[in-house]
């Protein structure tokens, strides 16, 4: 049985095929290509959690572009997602330091993009209603004859009368359901179900699937991340907390690259490249990947900090090799005679270099490209620098595999 030539295109991508004022024959027929190739059995376009949140815009004005770029995605990738960076790392190093972990595929075509621990944000038991009820009516300003009164009308035999829960789920000014959706990417709809759950209409199982349903709508997520990405509730913060680790980690290693660019300004233009292959060198960038992976292991799989033979992480844990080792490369590039700090896109670059060792196509700009491709042809995947020569690598990774 052939295999699935699995592409990854880059967020760009989907922008410039479908923004029709930038239309030219060429990319018609790169997009009539494309579609092409996805309905044939040998091809599929597979989209990630990150890629939702940048094609999000910022600008409501850009909504409409937003819209389009996202049905583009849809309308490649269908239900076709890759697992969140922050799962697929997780079990590389549970895999590279044997800790036994749940079964794991970094394939979804069901668009389960998202990190299970999502799940976990969920409320585990329905509102005491009773006791809310009884709580308040004891509260200051409340008399005997009124708080009795009360308690007559809104429970029989210490629950609460069905006309009262029956308000409470249907919340109709939605007050309720809004402040929901602030805090979990629910669509009204599957956010009632939750509130339902609330107050006892509802099963957790009920709520559990109305809350994967809306994670699994892209049109839906790239809206609440454009009507969201600021706030710091508990949801975001669970999905940018493992990129920060990561971040974290390896931020040492550019002070330590700018240091060796800056001997070029003492003994002259190309020195620092001289010593590059230098065996010291070297042996602080595998240092650097050991104590980034041992970094990760401690808080994801809660075990002692212990740094591990690179060769090993380079067997077990090829998503998290690709990304670190095309930042060293990147930025070595980037500390020249005019230095820069690093750049917000250079950690969104290595998120999305996680994935490149698990699809066979994988789209990176121009400035990655060859610094990913450096890192991943081991793996046997090839990087594309242009959306142009897309087809190309496509139809050239078909007849390889033939």
């Amino acid at each position: 049985m052939t295999k699935a030539i699995r592409i990854f295109l880059d967020s760009s991508d989907y922008s410039m095929l479908s923004d029709s004022s930038k239309q030219t024959p060429a990319l018609v027929d790169t997009l009539q290509e494309l579609l092409d190739l996805r309905d044939s059995d040998r091809v599929r376009f597979y989209y990630s959690g990150t890629i939702l949140s940048e094609m999000a815009p910022l600008d409501p004005a850009y909504a409409s572009a937003a819209k389009q770029r996202t049905d583009m995605l849809i309308r490649l990738c269908g239900t076709n997602a890759l697992a969140w960076h922050s799962t697929i790392l997780a079990n590389e190093l549970a895999s590279a330091y044997e800790v036994a972990g749940p079964v794991f595929s970094a394939y979804s075509d069901t668009g389960d993009w998202y990190p299970l621990e999502v799940f976990r944000l969920l409320p585990n038991d329905q509102l005491d209603i009773s006791k809310t009820i009884t709580d308040v009516l004891r509260g200051p300003g409340v008399s005997r004859t009124e708080r009795r009164k009360a308690q007559k009308q809104l429970l029989k035999r210490g629950q609460p009368r069905p006309a009262v829960r029956a308000i409470l789920g249907e919340d109709p000014e939605n007050q309720s359901i809004d402040k929901l959706m602030a805090h979990f990417p629910m669509r009204p709809a599957d956010a009632r179900t939750l509130m339902r759950f609330y107050t006892g209409h509802a099963t957790a199982d009920e709520a559990t699937l109305a809350f994967r349903a809306s994670l699994r709508d892209p049109r839906w997520m790239i809206q609440w991340f454009r009507q969201n990405h600021t706030e710091l509730n508990e949801f975001v913060t669970l999905l940018r907390n493992p990129a920060a680790r990561v971040v974290d980690a390896v931020l040492s290693a550019f002070e330590k690259a700018k240091e060796i660019r800056a001997l070029d300004h003492t003994f002259g233009s190309g020195f620092a490249d001289s010593i590059i292959i230098n065996k010291e060198w070297i042996e602080f960038q595998d240092s650097c990947l050991s104590n980034v992976a041992a970094q990760i292991a401690e808080s994801a799989l809660n075990i002692r900090y212990q740094p591990l033979d690179p060769a090993i992480l380079e067997l077990r844990c090829p998503g998290l090799t690709v990304a670190v080792r095309s930042l060293f490369s990147a930025w070595w590039t980037t500390t020249t005679k005019m230095p820069r700090a690093p750049q917000p896109n250079d950690f969104a670059d290595a998120m999305h270099a996680i994935y490149a060792p698990y699809v066979h196509v994988f789209r990176a700009d121009s400035f990655m490209a060859p610094h990913i491709q450096k890192h991943v042809a081991r793996y046997g995947v090839r990087v594309v620098s242009k959306l142009k020569g897309i087809g190309e690598a496509i139809n050239t990774e078909i007849a390889s595999d033939k």
